[in-house]
């Protein structure tokens, strides 16, 4: 049988996501929370693609979660801080889509 439509997002993902997401900021406190969650969902996918390509690839699974991890880290470590355009009466932040 399936499960209750919304559980595996409410029960899973969404936690997860807001974990991710806080330590994300925890790492770049300056980084808006828009920016921190992107990060944390590009994390959460380098995850799904390691482990449905567990099998196809030599490297041990926990090396290559280890690598996301250093790779994600380093990348929030270096992510500049969003671009403002100008608008009439000064500078708007341009914001990712949730």
């Amino acid at each position: 049988s399936c499960l209750p439509a919304g559980l595996l997002v409410q029960e899973l993902m969404r936690p997860v996501t807001q974990a991710i997401t806080g330590l994300m900021l925890e790492v770049r406190p300056d980084l808006p929370e828009v920016t921190a969650r992107a990060c944390a969902h590009s994390f959460i996918a380098q995850v799904m693609h390691i482990v449905k390509g567990a099998s196809s690839d030599s490297t041990p699974v926990g090396q290559r979660l280890e690598h996301a991890v250093r790779f994600t880290l380093a990348a929030v470590r270096h992510i500049a801080a969003p671009r403002t355009k100008k608008a009439r009466g000064g500078s708007v932040p341009r914001r990712l889509p949730s």
